[in-house]
């Protein structure tokens, strides 16, 4: 229960991220370590592909994309294999992406 209220607070959106209003979409890590995402804007499940340093999300549906740290997905994979509890995120696409930041399709 702890880290659902952590991981709440650092991915909802406040003092500790800044982040805030509505998020875009959900990440799920499985205890198995398997990664999901479903869009809010659509309820529709994200297409999920792994690189060496980032973990991508595009939604098909609406076309928006999102990258994620690889050590911050196997931090959470840690604590998804550890609690037996599925370690969930809400998180936000980008408007533009870094120059220096390609999507793998």
């Amino acid at each position: 229960m702890f880290l659902r209220r952590l991981f709440g607070r650092l991915f909802r959106g406040n003092e500790w991220t800044g982040a805030k209003g509505k998020t875009d979409f959900r990440m799920t890590v499985a205890p198995d370590g398997t990664i999901s995402a479903e869009c809010h804007g659509c309820g529709g499940p994200m297409r999920v592909q792994e690189e060496r340093d980032r973990i991508w999300f595009i939604c098909d549906s609406c076309g928006k994309q999102a990258y994620y740290s690889t050590e911050d997905a196997a931090r959470d994979r840690w604590h998804a294999s550890r609690s037996g509890e599925a370690v969930t995120a809400d998180l936000f696409f980008y408007d533009e992406l870094p120059d220096n930041v390609r999507p793998p399709w």
